[in-house]
């Protein structure tokens, strides 16, 4: 009988929707969902409560839902001048707009989750835009890119959007993107800049990016021209060969790196990412900044000095003297010029660092712009360096670029 009882109950508040809503004022009418969203889904803008009962007291409190959850509702209580949502675990949530969303009806379509690997990968040609109502794009992205995700931001309408490290959003849609792997670090995700892989054991050649349909296969030791990088729908990446077939790019089965830039980053990362979190420093940036200056560890300055950043002076009086080009009076000229001598990378890499948080001496927020507490992304801490740090207009670019390329985001920050 009691199951009857609370059964009855539940239906009665269910219909309530269906019923004039006179008690709730025209103000609190705008300001509430007073009807189940077509979705049937809402999505909370800040972290909510759900409750036993309408009342919300905080003795019934019954489970805590985070930013960024999707929430399925069964009805709206409105027993009382405030607008209850109804869950389908039948408990009872705010209806404040404040709070929630309502999400789109084809919600299903959509990536609604920041993936384990908090990367995504492009189906087919796409853009990034400056904001979730898609008004302004800001970049295209052919199919195959590789999207590095900071979290899941919604549009006005209730539709998901990839926001990403950069500070773009990008759509969610699963035609037109998927969430990678969560094993993505078996994979490269890069191309190297010689274009070329090589077999490591017998690898399957597939005319599709779901392996659905082999065609050929290499021995161990082949040498293959690598023309882009696509995605399977699982979220697995392959390289895509210039007959338009697809191989793995799994790091069991081939190697792909660049050994240069491979033993470098391998060799300096940890130095970096060290030394980038004691100082709130991006550690991809200054990892982009010292394979750019270093000429990925093989200048002179570097092979003599362990000097990343072609940094002047003496280091506890080490120094090296190098022959460097100046501009002046309208035109290049070399000079020899002393330059630090470091003990170690790290010794370099933490000279960079301070600098960067003290200033120069003339100004001790001069790249205050390259904070993390000041800049939001790794982006922004790039484009803070030039006009700053370098007078290189397109300075910024090749940082984000290289940090890009080689994943160094995900590695280092």
């Amino acid at each position: 009988m009691q199951v009857r009882l609370g059964i009855l109950a539940l239906t009665t508040a269910v219909t309530l929707t269906a019923l004039s809503v006179s008690s709730i004022n025209a103000a609190s009418s705008a300001s509430y969902y007073t009807s189940v969203p077509s979705s049937a889904k809402i999505t909370n803008k800040t972290k909510i409560y759900s409750y036993a009962n309408a009342k919300f007291k905080k003795t019934e409190r019954q489970a805590t839902y985070n930013p960024g959850s999707i929430i399925k509702i069964i009805g709206v209580d409105t027993t009382t001048k405030t607008p209850r949502l109804i869950t389908s675990a039948h408990t009872y949530i705010t209806a404040n707009k404040t709070n929630v969303l309502a999400v789109n009806k084809n919600i299903a379509n959509y990536v609604t989750s920041e993936p384990t690997a908090m990367m995504a990968g492009t189906l087919k040609k796409t853009y990034a835009y400056t904001d979730t109502s898609f008004k302004t794009i800001k970049q295209t992205l052919p199919a195959g890119s590789v999207i590095h995700i900071s979290s899941i931001k919604w549009s006005n309408g209730g539709t998901p959007r990839l926001y990403t490290t950069e500070g773009y959003y990008v759509s969610a849609n699963k035609q037109i993107v998927v969430a990678a792997n969560k094993n993505i670090e078996s994979y490269y995700t890069f191309i190297n800049s010689t274009g070329v892989i090589n077999t490591l054991t017998k690898v399957g050649v597939y005319s599709d990016t779901n392996f659905t349909r082999r065609v050929k296969t290499y021995r161990g030791k082949t040498a293959l021209k690598i023309s882009g990088l696509a995605w399977s729908n699982g979220g697995t990446p392959r390289f895509k060969l210039s007959n338009g077939t697809y191989i793995t790019t799994n790091r069991h089965s081939i190697f792909g790196d660049d050994t240069v830039t491979s033993n470098f980053i391998n060799k300096y990362a940890a130095a970096v990412r060290t030394v980038s979190k004691k100082y709130g420093l991006y550690g991809s940036v200054q990892l982009a900044q010292a394979a750019l200056e270093s000429s990925w560890g093989r200048s002179s300055l570097t092979t003599s000095a362990l000097n990343f950043f072609g940094v002047k002076g003496d280091y506890n009086g080490e120094s090296v003297v190098v022959a460097t080009k100046e501009y002046e009076n309208g035109k290049w000229i070399t000079i020899k010029a002393a330059f630090r001598k470091y003990p170690n990378a790290t010794a370099s890499f933490t000279d960079n660092a301070e600098l960067l948080v003290n200033g120069p001496g003339f100004n001790s927020n001069y790249y205050a712009g390259t904070w993390r507490k000041n800049a939001k992304t790794y982006v922004d801490a790039a484009n803070a360096l030039t006009g700053t740090y370098a007078t290189d207009p397109s300075y910024a670019a090749k940082l984000i670029q290289l940090i890009k390329t080689y994943n160094l985001h995900a590695l280092v920050d």
